[in-house]
């Protein structure tokens, strides 16, 4: 478990996270801990259900719907993530 206590991220050093799977199940709560503790995070999952659920319930997440097996698919993962964000800091995957 991911557990850093009281720990907040200083807005001037936010991180940006990528967790794949995260929308569902241990990926999920890792997600929402990252946001807890105040990081910018964009999840993909290949679920486009759980991926709704998980933002209307996280509204500062963003999101890619992907199969991480499928290598088009994740250079448009990363394509979106630069096009938002201009960086990656952490990757859960």
């Amino acid at each position: 478990m991911l557990d850093c206590g009281a720990m907040k991220i200083p807005a001037n050093e936010r991180k940006v996270v990528l967790i794949t799977g995260a929308a569902s199940g241990i990926g999920r709560r890792t997600a929402e801990r990252f946001l807890e503790l105040g990081c910018d995070l964009h999840i993909c999952d290949s679920s486009e259900t759980n991926v709704a659920e998980f933002l209307a319930g996280n509204p500062t997440a963003t999101a890619s719907v992907a199969d991480v097996s499928d290598p088009e698919a994740v250079d448009r993962v990363f394509a979106d993530l630069k096009s938002r964000y201009g960086r990656l800091d952490v990757l859960v995957n």
